[in-house]
C-alpha cells in the first residue's frame, strides 16, 4: 500500500481524534506507552499497511493481527530501554556496514523502489537499522548465558527424534538469477560455449545475493527450496540446466555434488541438533527476559486508539490466508544474515531477494499505484 492510498486512514484518523481538548487529542494519538517512550498509532497503521491487514474480512482476525504487531513495538522498546541502561551501543561505522550489506545485490534502482513500498527513507532505515544493532548486542550478551548443552541432552534428543529416521537425498547447487528469458539465453549459450565457468557467470550476471558465491546454495533436500529447485534432482553432476521460470525471475542450475539417502548417524546429526536445542534454550531465555523487563516497566495500551485503528482499515472480502504471511516482527531491511547469530529467529528475518520483475513500477496496476515519476538515485551510504 503506498503513501497515497494510506492518506485518507491517516486523514480520517487525524479528524476523528482531534477534539478541543489538547490532552483527549494526546490520548487519541498515543496508543502506548512503556515507560517514558510514547508509541503512535502512525507506527501502527504503517506496520498493518505493510501486513496487507485490510484484507483480512473478519474483524476479530484484524484485532489479533493488530495486537500482536503492537506486542512487537511494546517488546522492542522493553528491550532498547534494556540495552541502554546496560550502556550498549553500536558505532557509526557498524551501521555503515551493515547498510551497505542491505543494498549490496540489487540492480540498478530495486532498492529505491523497496524502501518506497516499506514506505522508508534513507535516514528512517539507518535508524531502524541502529536500532536492530542495539537490541542484537544486548541479546547477545543476555542470551550468552544459557549453559551449554550437554552430551547427554544431545543424545536424548538423537534417540527421541532421529535415531530410526534416515536422510533423504540432497544436492549441492549452484544457481544463476536472470531477470528476462533473453538474459537466460545470454548466459546459457556463453555456458555450454565454454566461453565462461559458472561461477564466473554468476557473479557477473546473476541478481540473487549469493552472486557473490559463485550462486552456491548449499546441500538442500526436495521440499527445502521453491518448487523451480526440484529440477537439480533431475540433473547429471556438472551438468546446466535450462532456464527455470519462478517468482524470481529466470534460473540456470548447475548440480555440484550428491549425497544419496542414507540412515541417519549422531555424529552426522550433532550439529544440526545442538543448534536446535541451543535456538529452543535461548528462545526460553528470551522469553523469561521479556517477562522480567515487562515486569519491571510500567506498559499502557489505549484499546480505544487500537480499536480506532482496526476499525479504520477499509472493508475487504479476503481469507486471511492471502495475508503477507509475515511474522509480526520480521523486518526485510534491518535485520542480521548470520547462520550462526545467537539472536532467537522472533528477532529476526532473512534477507529477501531481489523482487521479481513483475514488482517494476512500470508493469503495476495503474490503479493500484502512484502517478508516476522519475526513478530516484540509488542511495548513498557512507563509507
Amino acid at each position: 500500500m503506498t503513501v497515497a492510498r494510506l492518506l485518507p486512514l491517516l486523514l480520517a484518523l487525524g479528524a476523528l481524534g482531534c477534539p478541543g481538548d489538547p490532552r483527549d487529542r494526546e490520548k487519541t494519538h498515543v496508543l502506548a506507552r512503556v515507560g517514558d517512550v510514547e508509541i503512535k498509532d502512525t507506527l501502527l497503521i504503517t506496520a498493518l499497511a505493510q501486513r496487507g491487514t485490510a484484507r483480512i474480512a473478519d474483524p476479530t482476525q484484524r484485532l489479533a493481527v493488530a495486537t500482536t504487531v503492537l506486542d512487537s513495538a511494546i517488546e522492542e522498546e522493553l528491550v532498547l530501554a534494556a540495552a541502554a541502561k546496560s550502556g550498549i551501543s553500536v558505532r557509526d561505522d557498524e551501521i555503515d556496514r551493515e547498510l551497505r550489506a542491505r543494498t549490496d545485490g540489487y540492480p540498478p534502482g530495486t532498492f529505491q523502489r523497496l524502501l518506497t513500498a516499506e514506505q522508508l527513507t534513507i535516514a528512517g532505515l539507518r535508524e531502524r537499522v541502529q536500532r536492530r544493532l542495539v537490541q542484537d548486542a544486548f541479546l547477545r550478551v543476555r542470551l550468552a548465558e544459557a549453559p551449554p548443552i550437554t552430551e547427554d541432552e544431545l543424545r536424548a534428543r538423537f534417540d527421541a527424534t532421529l535415531k530410526d529416521k534416515g536422510v533423504p537425498e540432497q544436492v549441492r547447487a549452484r544457481h544463476i538469477l536472470l531477470k528476462t528469458s533473453e538474459e537466460a539465453a545470454h548466459v546459457l549459450a556463453e555456458l555450454r560455449g565454454r566461453k565462461i565457468g559458472f561461477e564466473a557467470a554468476a557473479h557477473q550476471y546473476s541478481a540473487a545475493p549469493d552472486a557473490e558465491d559463485g550462486g552456491d546454495l548449499g546441500w538442500f533436500s526436495r521440499g527445502d527450496m521453491p518448487d523451480a529447485f526440484d529440477i537439480c534432482f533431475n540433473l547429471e553432476s556438472n551438468t546446466v540446466s535450462d532456464p527455470v521460470g519462478s517468482s524470481y525471475g529466470f534460473h540456470i542450475f548447475q548440480v555440484v555434488d550428491r549425497r544419496n539417502e542414507r540412515p541417519e548417524t549422531f555424529d552426522g546429526a550433532r550439529a544440526r541438533l545442538e543448534e536446535e536445542l541451543l535456538r529452543e534454550r535461548q528462545t526460553e531465555r528470551f522469553a523469561k527476559l521479556l517477562a522480567e523487563l515487562r515486569a519491571a516497566t510500567t506498559v499502557n495500551v489505549n484499546r480505544e486508539v487500537l480499536e480506532r485503528v482496526v476499525a479504520m482499515l477499509p472493508e475487504a472480502n479476503a481469507e486471511p490466508s492471502v495475508v503477507v504471511p509475515e511474522e509480526a516482527t520480521a523486518r526485510a531491511l534491518d535485520s542480521h544474515e548470520s547462520a550462526i547469530d545467537p539472536v532467537p529467529e522472533v528477532l529476526r528475518a532473512p534477507r529477501p531477494p531481489p523482487p521479481p520483475p513483475s514488482a517494476d513500477p512500470a508493469s503495476a496496476d495503474p490503479a493500484s499505484a502512484d502517478p508516476p515519476s522519475a526513478e530516484p538515485p540509488a542511495p548513498e551510504v557512507a563509507p
